[in-house]
């Protein structure tokens, strides 16, 4: 039997936080490659077989965008819609800026966001998404389908 109370333990360890670590979530696909979990305008889900027209609007979810106002409560279902990030939220599109037509809460989820953005008029075809938020952006390769 050993008294691990007389043990001394120290350590030095630095934790750095940031307001916002912006993620979007993603399919993986067999080749690798990443495309968004997105539902197009006419509700089917955002793929090769289903791209997102040009000037149509497009859901995305994603975490880590920080603080709304009104704060939200952790693990708590989201009700309403009024709740805005402290933040803007960025996305292009092919890089090409989206324009952001809801970013908030997800309603009917707790820690899930919903951004609603309108394709822009550029080529078809698997084109990179990205996402900023608070300066911070989303660091991995994600496509959407557009058409």
């Amino acid at each position: 039997w050993r008294d691990w109370s007389s043990d001394v333990c120290s350590s030095d360890l630095e934790l750095q936080t940031v307001a916002y670590r912006p993620g979007l979530l993603r399919f993986v696909e067999l080749d690798g490659s990443q495309t968004a979990a997105a539902i197009n305008q006419d509700g089917t889900i955002n793929s090769q077989v289903h791209p997102a027209p040009a000037g149509s609007v497009v859901a995305l979810w994603a975490t880590g965008l920080g603080q709304t106002n009104p704060p939200g409560v952790d693990g708590q279902v989201q009700i309403s819609l009024g709740a805005k990030y402290l933040a803007a939220v960025q996305v292009t599109v092919g890089g090409v800026a989206a324009g952001v037509q809801y970013a908030g809460p997800a309603p009917e989820f707790a820690g899930l966001s919903q951004i609603n953005v309108q394709i822009p008029k550029i080529q078809s075809g698997p084109e990179s998404v990205q996402l900023l938020m608070g300066g911070a952006r989303f660091q991995q390769t994600v496509h959407l389908w557009v058409q």
